[in-house]
């Protein structure tokens, strides 16, 4: 983790909140042509510079509260997002996750331990949107884009059947969707389509199809 001081610090405080290596709740970040100390959420002017020269210094996390996703990437370069729990001086502590690059998601609660390079900020939009599709297979005991025939998918606001799965690797998965409303087959990445309702979930009776 890089850190700065002195001058170093002086110029990252002006893009970026910063905090002492100790990780204390006090952060700090010049805005104009004051340096503005935020303790707990409350803000005030901050004149000692000497302190940014006597001290050392990191970038300030963002407060994380329990429930949040998290993305974070190990020193092995595996990449993961996970519900945010607690954390202490060692380890993270979390809920749900979803490896990304093992396209594996658990409900076991684990930890991350602090003492392993670690890169962790808060899960961005598309993150989010992949761990509740991942959670969502989950539930059907399937990975991730793992469809089967007969699911109901969605792709730009049309309803499909699927008729044929097939592909090399897993991420290259070209599922064969035959339209609702008739019509020729089509053929799309597995990641470009949504499920609607999964196989499973549906009863035949009397040629009529019922989603439970």
């Amino acid at each position: 983790m890089r850190t700065y001081k002195g001058f170093e610090a002086i110029k990252r405080m002006k893009t970026n909140w910063i905090t002492t290596v100790q990780e204390t709740p006090m952060c700090w970040k010049i805005e104009g042509e004051r340096v503005i100390a935020d303790y707990l959420g409350k803000k005030e002017s901050y004149q000692q510079i000497n302190f940014f020269f006597e001290n050392e210094f990191i970038d300030c996390r963002e407060t994380i509260r329990k429930g949040e996703l998290l993305y974070i990437e190990n020193e092995k370069s595996e990449k993961f997002i996970a519900e945010y729990c607690k954390e202490n001086e060692k380890e993270i502590k979390h809920g749900s996750w979803f490896w990304i690059n093992g396209e594996e998601f658990s409900n076991n609660y684990g930890h991350f331990e602090k003492s392993t390079k670690l890169k962790i900020r808060k899960a961005e939009k598309s993150e989010k949107l992949l761990f509740e599709r991942a959670k969502l297979f989950a539930i059907k005991g399937r990975k991730i884009n793992e469809f089967r025939l007969g699911d109901v998918v969605e792709r730009d606001n049309k309803l499909y059947k699927v008729a044929i799965v097939k592909g090399g690797s897993e991420s290259q998965i070209v599922v064969g969707c035959v339209p609702i409303n008739g019509g020729a087959i089509c053929y799309y990445n597995s990641k470009d389509i949504e499920i609607q309702f999964f196989v499973e979930d549906m009863v035949v009776q009397q040629d009529e199809v019922i989603f439970n």
